[in-house]
């Protein structure tokens, strides 16, 4: 019943988000023309990438991996459940949003699965390019540490509102 409620609330918003992410990776505002002109440079380091139904972009447990900005399609994040039983669904996410930054950031293992629903299409960064980006251009790298301090503080808070929920 949540996976069906999280897909309706999902699918509403689909052309809104991927409107939003067609400038920049992940949708934010730019208040100033340097932070256009590094948003635009911002994309020059990243390479495009494709999966179709079912393959997984990131598996669990495995080394840190890049990072990817979703263009287009739905994932589904996965945590293994150890137990023999299928994977437990942790969340969906659609285009304008990023995945593998904690492991990518961190230089940890994964700490989830994620699996294309559909075909999906994301922009990749790779280490490599992130150390060239930020010896190249601070602007556009300042950029991105943004985009993704952001992304990781929606999450934190809505996961704080569904402990809550569970909790009320």
């Amino acid at each position: 019943g949540l996976e069906h409620c999280e897909n309706e609330l999902l699918s509403f918003h689909d052309g809104a988000q991927s409107l939003a992410a067609a400038a920049l990776p992940v949708p934010i505002e730019v208040t100033t023309a340097e932070e256009q002109e590094a948003g635009a440079r911002l994309l020059t380091y990243f390479e495009p990438c494709e999966w179709g139904p079912g393959s997984v972009i990131i598996r669990e447990s495995d080394p840190p991996t890049d990072l990817y900005f979703l263009r287009s399609g739905r994932v589904v994040v996965e945590r293994a459940s150890g137990n023999g039983d299928p994977p437990l669904r942790l969340r969906t996410m659609d285009a304008g949003t990023c995945v593998g930054e904690i492991s990518f950031y961190l230089g940890t293992e994964t700490t989830a699965s994620v699996v294309a629903e559909g075909t999906v299409t994301a922009l990749r960064l790779s280490h490599e390019s992130l150390r060239r980006m930020e010896e190249r251009d601070p602007a556009a790298a300042g950029l991105l540490h943004k985009l993704v301090a952001r992304r990781l503080g929606e999450r934190l808070i809505a996961t704080n509102r569904l402990a809550l929920a569970l909790a009320g």
